[in-house]
């Protein structure tokens, strides 16, 4: 079992535009996201998920949904 964490990998909260061009965005992130082949997402707290207030994590959702891996719930 292998995990990925995108923290580690790209850390949204320090990305600056001059290092990540949006393209960059739109190709290199994603496709990670296909090689990774599975996405799970977890919502919580279960009443009122944080991951869908936050726009990393809906950019996150977006690219997984694009790249037709399959997402866990």
């Amino acid at each position: 079992v292998y995990f990925w964490f995108d923290i580690f990998c790209v850390n949204q909260h320090s990305a600056d535009a001059r290092v990540h061009t949006s393209e960059w965005w739109r190709t290199t992130f994603q496709q990670n996201i296909v090689d990774i082949g599975e996405v799970l997402l977890v919502l919580t707290p279960w009443d009122d998920p944080l991951p869908m207030k936050r726009s990393w994590c809906l950019w996150e959702m977006h690219s997984a949904l694009q790249a037709k891996d399959r997402v866990k719930l």
